[in-house]
């Protein structure tokens, strides 16, 4: 894409304008593999599913075009992304609503969703483990959690942590998860694409951390 690593770093914080809406697509890419693993681990059952910061809802718009016993609910702090998800939710209108809001504290009812649902948000929460708590309190007893990040080692290679990234390994967040209130937590962790920097390739590492109310 071409641009400097801060920017790029603030544009996944927040993207907006035409340079969000490229990362937005390109985060569609490298964040599928995460998705997937998620999307497997969801109940059969009928559920209702909140999303912190779907992006421009394309995953979410898949999982809707194959799953239709989901009622899906996604939340993010820019307007753009809002707006483009909107657009890609609107087959679904009668069973999907994107709304522009705060994700760190989430002002829905208490016990209102069977899933939560976040991959590549949590570092850029200013207290994570309040995050958390206020995130658990929206889930139904027994409900299920589940986070998607890039491994420490992998967001390091970037050098994300001198932009405002707070960075977790698995059991890293495993801890918190069970600090925050979470139980019966597991993790997957997921090998990626490598990236090449300088003909050289840097392995790249993922995972899924799940856990219940």
């Amino acid at each position: 894409m071409g641009m400097r690593e801060e920017d790029y770093a603030r544009l996944l914080r927040k993207p907006e304008g035409t340079a969000g809406l490229e990362v937005a697509l390109t985060m569609n890419r490298l964040n599928a593999l995460m998705y997937q693993h998620c999307f497997d681990l969801l109940p059969s059952n009928p559920i209702r599913i909140l999303e912190i910061g779907p992006g421009n809802a394309a995953e979410a718009a898949a999982l809707l075009q194959t799953r239709t016993d989901i009622k899906y609910t996604g939340i993010d702090n820019t307007s753009d992304m809002v707006a483009e998800g909107t657009k890609r939710l609107s087959a679904f209108a009668d069973r999907a609503e994107y709304l522009l809001g705060d994700a760190e504290q989430c002002s829905f009812p208490p016990e209102h969703f069977d899933v939560l649902l976040s991959i590549n948000t949590l570092y850029f929460m200013e207290d994570p483990e309040a995050t958390l708590q206020s995130w658990l309190k929206v889930l139904k007893p027994g409900g299920l959690m589940l986070l998607g990040l890039r491994s420490r080692e992998s967001m390091e290679q970037r050098g994300m942590q001198h932009h405002g990234f707070k960075l977790f390994d698995e059991q890293e967040l495993l801890r918190l998860m069970q600090k925050a209130g979470l139980n019966h937590g597991s993790s997957v962790h997921i090998e990626e694409e490598p990236r090449i920097v300088d003909q050289q390739r840097i392995p790249m590492h993922s995972y899924v951390c799940r856990g219940m109310k």
